[in-house]
């Protein structure tokens, strides 16, 4: 799944490469600004950012039994990295 599928774009826009008209993702600094302002509303003092929501599903789902391997496939870490 691609990111484009997680997080699309509110508007279309020619591809540079091939000028199809295509509905691309969103820019990361829009997700950092949401982070950031959703951080604000609910009070929370320490900084947030999308690694840092990474880190915490991965505790999560370690700590619900699954096994590394596993978190590592669901993270996207492609098998030559694992270790």
């Amino acid at each position: 799944m691609g990111l484009a599928v997680c997080f699309p774009s509110g508007k279309r826009s020619a591809d540079p490469e091939d000028d199809v008209i295509r509905r691309h993702h969103l820019d990361e600094s829009v997700l950092a600004r949401a982070l950031k302002e959703a951080r604000r509303d609910a009070g929370i003092a320490k900084s947030v950012s999308a690694h840092t929501l990474r880190h915490s599903f991965a505790t999560h789902l370690l700590e619900s039994g699954y096994d590394i391997r596993t978190v590592q496939e669901l993270l996207g870490i492609p098998t030559y990295q694992r270790r």
